[in-house]
């Protein structure tokens, strides 16, 4: 699908399946998200006061993807975990991305580079008050709450560059027109930009604070120094996702429209807001490039989805059984069946709850099920028990 797909979206009815659906925090961020849909159907939840602008994203000649988007319409994690789950309750999508902007925390992010979230830590959860240096003073000790996307998405996401090169390299052209050449210029030569955006992968700081001042940046980075990026809202979105027994997929998408410190409020500025436009737009062009490539699930052919995502799902394959195997460990247990499995263990991070490595154990398994059967014949040696209610429960379907 070329770049006329924006011209090709039409609107979808109330009664359609919706297989992604976009959430954006801000209006000035949905702004520009809708700028790219000329006729989205626009439905008003009475009840909560949020619209869903409904519309199909064509990637091909006859199959379209099925999306929603909402706009919060605040900042905060509080906020984005209510509008999410009120959001699924409406929706049902096969997948949830959250598009935006965000500050950039290292030194390999520029502006209008787009991070690929693979975490997001909350890192204000469970946070302790403490005396300061002086005593009239005080700190505060990072808990935190972390968090993961999809990694079968993030994965596949990975390899748009080479995978579908030409849509990368039309997503990467066109974003110099979102500025112009004086603009583009300045930004250059100060090393805020580069000649063509570019995205990452990584962990990302999510909370309550906006980030301006170059010492809270320090404090964020003490917790782990290579976050990519802080912002407000990601956290709060999959807390509410995971908070259900069968989650939906998840993407993330931001684009780096400041570096969090004293710069910040210039470079919000500058160009009456065009960095901040710029960055959005980029990540927004990211997800459209995502979709043409057909990498996000279908709901309406599983045989499509398949083929999207890269794996090929046996009729016996339950993912709910599955996840009841897994949970029926104990953590010994569990450490010990991932024992021959060193890339799931891989994707663990420190302090992660137990129920988001049940989710990354379960994506994997997903996504390559030809070794299901050592994982069984490992917990079998664990827990015998667990093992044969599980076959017992796969043979009655």
């Amino acid at each position: 699908m070329t770049s006329n797909s924006v011209d090709n979206a039409t609107a979808i009815s109330e009664k359609d399946s919706v297989e992604v659906g976009i959430i954006v925090a801000l209006r000035e961020e949905f702004r520009e998200l809708h700028s790219f849909l000329p006729s989205p159907e626009s439905i008003l939840d009475s009840e909560t006061g949020f619209y869903d602008y409904m519309f199909k994203w064509p990637v091909t000649n006859d199959a379209s993807y099925y999306c929603a988007a909402t706009m919060i319409g605040e900042m905060g994690p509080t906020e984005a975990a209510l509008a999410c789950e009120q959001f699924i309750n409406r929706r049902q999508p096969k997948t949830i991305v959250m598009l935006g902007i965000a500050a950039g925390l290292n030194e390999d992010v520029k502006l209008g580079d787009v991070v690929l979230v693979k975490d997001v830590n909350m890192y204000l959860e469970r946070a302790k008050a403490v005396d300061g240096k002086t005593g009239e003073t005080f700190e505060f000790q990072p808990g935190g709450t972390p968090y993961s996307c999809s990694k079968n998405l993030v994965r596949a996401s990975l390899n748009l560059e080479s995978a579908h090169s030409n849509l990368y390299q039309q997503w990467q052209s066109v974003s110099k027109t979102d500025l112009t050449n004086d603009q583009f210029n300045e930004l250059l030569q100060k090393h805020y930009i580069r000649e063509q955006p570019v995205f990452l992968s990584g962990s990302i700081a999510s909370g309550s604070v906006v980030g301006a001042a170059k010492p809270f940046v320090g404090w964020i980075k003490k917790i782990y120094r290579n976050y990519l990026a802080l912002e407000m809202e990601s956290g709060g979105m999959l807390a509410a996702v995971y908070g259900h027994s069968e989650p939906k997929k998840t993407l993330i998408l931001r684009g780096i429209s400041d570096f969090g410190d004293d710069r910040k409020q210039q470079l919000d500025q500058f160009g009456k807001g065009g960095i901040r436009r710029y960055a959005m737009r980029n990540a927004t062009r990211l997800l459209w490039k995502l979709l043409e490539a057909q990498i996000l699930p279908r709901a309406t052919d599983s045989s499509s989805e398949e083929r999207r995502i890269g794996y090929s799902r046996p009729p016996e394959f339950s993912r709910r059984k599955f996840r009841e195997l897994i949970e029926a460990l104990t953590p010994q247990e569990f450490r010990k069946s991932l024992d021959d499995f060193p890339d799931v263990r891989r994707e663990f991070v420190d302090g992660q709850q137990q129920y988001l490595r049940v989710e990354i154990v379960l994506d994997y398994f997903e996504l390559h099920q030809e070794r299901i059967e050592e994982l069984l014949k490992a917990i079998k040696n664990c827990n015998l028990t667990a093992y044969e209610k599980y076959l017992l429960e796969r043979k009655s379907g």
